[in-house]
């Protein structure tokens, strides 16, 4: 979870207007945050599909943020 918000939170850092630096900075983090954090959703919603009080928190997390931000 803490990996899902820290890619979120970089995600919500895209310079605008475009700053180069910056721009190599905030898609260096994705990269690190983001990088199977969709699988690793998929995984923990199968294994806590029975907890209501986990799945609530799993379920404030969009499924596919890897592939919205390519």
């Amino acid at each position: 979870m803490d990996e899902r918000e820290a890619c979120e939170h970089f995600a919500g850092e895209i310079p605008d207007p475009p700053d180069p630096e910056r721009m190599k900075e905030v898609l260096e983090q994705i990269q690190l945050y983001c990088a199977g954090t969709d699988a690793r959703l998929a995984a923990l919603k199968s294994k806590y599909a029975n907890n209501i009080k986990v799945m609530s928190k799993l379920n404030e997390y969009d499924e596919i943020i890897e592939r919205a931000r390519r």
